[in-house]
């Protein structure tokens, strides 16, 4: 397993949390070390600089896609409120 695996396994589980955002982009700070240190306990080695470059760019993707903004309500959502006229 190389650690892109490892970290894309991590975006996956950070992904799937989308709905509890505000917790997970406090997670994505330490995503990086997680990653990291998994890989070092997996491998014995730690991820070459073009690994941690390809970790930065994946949490930094991460990162953009959890602070955009929620769509809007639509009908049949439990929080959705008809427009009145």
């Amino acid at each position: 397993m190389d650690v892109l695996a490892i970290v894309n396994t991590v975006v996956a589980l950070i992904q799937a949390g989308t709905k509890i955002a505000p917790i997970a982009i406090d997670g994505i700070a330490n995503a990086k070390v997680f990653a990291t240190q998994l890989w070092q306990s997996i491998t014995g080695e730690a991820p070459t600089g073009e690994q941690e470059a390809q970790i930065d760019a994946l949490l930094a993707a991460l990162t953009s896609r959890l602070e955009e903004p929620l769509p809007l309500a639509q009908p049949g959502d439990p929080d959705y409120i008809a427009p009145t006229v």
